[in-house]
């Protein structure tokens, strides 16, 4: 089947362009979305579908020479849910209420975030996409990567 040409991948390439005209909209500079041919950890989901699943405090990689963004789109959360996105910024928690359909973009690589606690039997399922000014790996970056991949490799993961 030729992907190229079916309803969903024009469905889908819509959905791209539109996240990128979007967020580079809300940001105030031109974002594209991570190329997920030559990036190892590209767009993911995350489902926190079990009492305890969190992300604690974390900043996001950026091997670039640029800025790296990071989009979530919740895609689906029930009614108990208790899984939202938290900033900190300074000495002040931001929390974003985590709804079917909303999202949040941000700067990944200054923004320390995490994610709290779901409650037992309720479910958040989102999918994250990195943005990037510049996708050209920094001498650094690429030092970096490897090392993350290693690691990875080495982990099992």
């Amino acid at each position: 089947m030729n992907f190229k040409n079916s309803k969903i991948f024009s469905i889908i390439e819509k959905s791209i362009k539109n996240i990128e005209k979007d967020s580079s909209a809300i940001i105030g500079t031109k974002l594209k979305i991570a190329d997920c041919s030559s990036e190892k950890y590209c767009w993911f989901l995350r489902l926190y579908n079990k009492s305890g699943h969190y992300l604690d405090m974390h900043f996001d990689n950026n091997f670039t020479k640029g800025k790296r963004y990071t989009y979530v789109l919740n895609l689906y959360t029930s009614e108990c849910n208790s899984s939202h996105f938290i900033s900190k910024s300074k000495n002040k928690m931001n929390i974003f209420r985590s709804n079917t359909g909303n999202g949040v973009v941000y700067n990944g690589s200054s923004v320390k975030h995490a994610i709290s606690t779901q409650t037992t039997n309720c479910t958040r399922i989102s999918l994250i996409i990195p943005l990037y000014e510049n996708y050209k790996l920094s001498i650094l970056g690429s030092i970096r990567a490897h090392a993350r991949n290693i690691t990875y490799k080495l982990l099992g993961l």
